[in-house]
């Protein structure tokens, strides 16, 4: 919550945590891969606790997509910003300013 108003002046923090999202996107199906057979088990044991595991990863993938978005597109938006603010010089000897007749 810290950088939330200020998140497109630090887009490598948004990419960081889109690293994170797809590290648990990745423990996660490592574990449902795993663990694919107790999972009717765990059903009947503790319906609440197996949908947690049956779900957590899908609810990671799409805020790691979307912190991909939002990093990419700082990333771009600041791009942009500094080459607008570049000043380009001309070295053309006809240009007007350079060389009023």
């Amino acid at each position: 919550m810290s950088v939330a108003k200020s998140y497109q002046a630090v887009p490598y923090l948004v990419l960081l945590f889109f690293v994170e999202k797809i590290l648990y996107v990745m423990t996660w199906l490592m574990w449902l891969t795993k663990n694919l057979d107790s999972l009717p088990t765990l059903f009947a044991d503790s319906p609440v606790t197996a949908i947690f595991y049956s779900v957590y990863g899908a609810g990671d993938l799409v805020f790691g997509v979307f912190f991909l978005w939002v990093a990419c597109n700082s990333c771009s938006k600041r791009t942009l910003e500094q080459l607008q603010s570049l000043q380009f010089v001309s070295l053309n000897p006809f240009d007007e300013h350079l060389n009023p007749l």
